[in-house]
Parts: C-alpha cells; structure tokens; sequence
C-alpha cells in the first residue's frame, strides 16, 4: 500500500504585519504521511498594489537547515540512502 505524504499550514492572523502595501505573515508547516514527518516555520512576503490592492509580488521563505536537523537527528523515520542526500544538500 502506498501512503500519501501531506503538508499542512498553520497561518494566524496574529501573525500577520503589514506597512502600507508590504506584508509578512510566519506560518508553520507540518509534513505527515507515509515515515516522513517533519516540522518547520518560514515567512511569506507579498507586495500590494495601492491603487487595486492587487498582489503584485510574492516569496516564501524558510529554513532547510531545520529540515536538515530533523533527518540527522532520526526525528524522521527515512532510509540511510534518503538521509545521506538530504546531510549533503
């Protein structure tokens, strides 16, 4: 049987900041599904128009060194091979 990983994003809107036509909003994510399950934080930064309110840019940002620990620290239950590349990227 094949298992089907997920990612699932927390967003609050607490978290959520914006000056004037910028803003950032921190979420967590969680991967689940099949043996990977692994947790990280990021950001996620937009630009607005002032005259529509239209999203005119967009990034994500988060940090792969967590991921990198959770695959080290064998908080992910994955095999040798998957943690070997995952300690060179």
């Amino acid at each position: 049987a094949n298992a089907t990983a997920a990612m699932t994003f927390d967003c609050d809107r607490k978290n959520f900041f914006m000056d004037g036509c910028n803003a950032v909003l921190e979420w967590t994510a969680s991967v689940t599904g099949s043996k990977n399950e692994i947790n990280l934080k990021g950001l996620i930064r937009g630009k607005f128009s002032p005259a529509s309110n239209k999203l005119l840019a967009a990034s994500i940002s988060y940090d792969c060194g967590s991921i990198s620990a959770q695959l080290q620290k064998g908080q992910v239950g994955v095999d040798a091979a998957a943690q070997a590349a995952a300690s060179q990227a």
